[in-house]
This record gives C-alpha cells, sequence and structure tokens, in this order.
C-alpha cells in the first residue's frame, strides 16, 4: 500500500514516530486562552 507515494514501511515509521515523540512532547502545552477567537480571526 502507498499513500502519497509512501510505502507502507514509512507510513508505519512516521505514526510511531508521533507516538512516541511528537504527542508525549505536546502533552503539558497548554494553549492560550484567546486561542480560539485568534484562529477565527485568521480565517
Amino acid at each position: 500500500m502507498e499513500f502519497g507515494g509512501l510505502d507502507t514501511a514509512r507510513i508505519e515509521r512516521s505514526i510511531r514516530l508521533v507516538g512516541r515523540e511528537v504527542i508525549p512532547a505536546l502533552r503539558d502545552v497548554v494553549p492560550p486562552p484567546d486561542l480560539a477567537a485568534r484562529a477565527m480571526v485568521s480565517s
């Protein structure tokens, strides 16, 4: 299977890296209280 030109092994590697590195790094991030309002203005 390919997705966007990537073979299955690369897709699986990317998913594992997100789970191992990205999600834990973002776990304690607290977004600013006005984030939603700023996002609506940017649209």
